[in-house]
């Protein structure tokens, strides 16, 4: 390539050769095509594009649309200076105007490729998102936007970095410093940090959702709220217990929503007074009570005799509930129970 003018004050019109004159040609013409191609571009993704992809069923092509024609128009057009401002030999006395333009645009190019890749972080978590609606996964919408933050805080440090180093600047001190003060952060905030990666494993395992009953560490109610440091839990005599994240997610969790059902066990003990046939009356009356109730599987109910003694004799009951929500398995339990008092009283065993 020629020198189209080593130095400002050596610029005349007549001092630019022909050949020169052909590059700035050439130059303009590159460029010119690529803001051309550029504005195509952006015309097949606005229009064509859009149009195939209003008819799909998913919003992600749409949204993929939205988020990259601007900054891939850019990169067109700024690629195209590049090539073309290349083309030209621009002085290098007394400052060297080549290498300056030559930083500037890959700058420009890294912060619009960094522009690009943080709008296609945006499309990933649609695509979670909408993951998550379809297979009902429990990573709860508090996980997404915070790791799509911090991504993204990652992509700009990682991309400022390199344009520094690009630039001819040293980043090892830099390194170091990110590395040590890292470091230190992660050490102050380990229980912090902790919690938080609980939490995601609580949502991501789908060990337990807000509104589950659960049974965790001697504490038994149902979640109110997770976030990203406790989980805060509603027992049934109404207190409030706030149990941390890193607790929850190491601990044996009892999840009693998951439950089809809830056993119901109890033992009855009855005078030694009492002859066989009225024990088996017995044991059939309480049964038939129990298998009555259309809240019961009445494939699993048990009334055994299981222990004979001086003191009388001990039948054990047990029966399966169907229904798992508290206050209605409380009123289920409840009618039972008084059902099976009242046969206890009509048959007067010990008589």
């Amino acid at each position: 390539m020629n020198f189209l003018f080593t130095s400002p004050a050596q610029f005349t019109l007549k001092s630019i050769t022909l050949a020169a004159k052909v590059d700035v040609l050439i130059a303009i013409y590159v460029i010119s095509l690529c803001i051309l191609l550029a504005f195509l571009l952006r015309r097949v993704f606005r229009t064509k594009l859009k149009q195939i992809t209003s008819k799909t069923a998913t919003e992600l092509d749409d949204l993929f649309i939205k988020n990259t024609t601007t900054p891939l128009f850019w990169l067109v057009v700024l690629i195209g200076v590049l090539i073309g401002g290349s083309i030209v030999q621009l002085p290098v006395k007394p400052y060297n105007f080549h290498h300056i333009f030559k930083k500037t645009m890959e700058t420009l190019i890294a912060i619009d490729l960094t522009w690009l890749v943080v709008r296609l972080i945006d499309l990933v978590e649609a695509y979670l998102y909408q993951l998550k609606q379809r297979t009902q996964s429990r990573l709860d919408d508090k996980i997404l936007p915070v790791f799509r933050k911090v991504i993204k805080v990652f992509v700009i440090i990682i991309a400022g970095l390199m344009i520094i180093q690009n630039l001819g600047y040293s980043v090892t001190s830099l390194w170091a410093g990110l590395g040590i003060g890292g470091l230190a952060v992660a050490l102050a905030a380990r229980d912090t940090l902790a919690n938080i990666f609980g939490a995601i494993v609580i949502f991501s395992d789908g060990l337990c959702r807000v509104g589950d009953r659960i049974s965790v560490a001697g504490v038994k109610g149902t979640i109110e709220d997770i976030g990203f440091r406790s989980t805060k839990i509603r027992t049934t005599s109404q207190t409030l217990v706030t149990i941390p994240n890193s607790t929850l997610a190491k601990a044996n969790v009892e999840n009693l929503s998951a439950d089809t059902h809830r056993a119901v066990t109890f033992s009855l003990t009855i005078p030694s007074a009492t002859s066989p046939d009225e024990i088996i009356r017995l044991k059939q009356k309480i049964l038939q009570t129990i298998a009555r109730h259309s809240d019961v599987d009445k494939e699993n109910v048990q009334v055994v005799l299981t222990d004979i003694s001086s003191g009388g004799y001990t039948i054990q009951v047990s029966y399966l509930i169907l229904q798992t929500e508290e206050s209605t398995f409380l009123k289920i339990r409840d009618a039972i129970y008084l059902d099976i008092i009242k046969v206890l009283k009509e048959s007067s065993p010990a008589g």
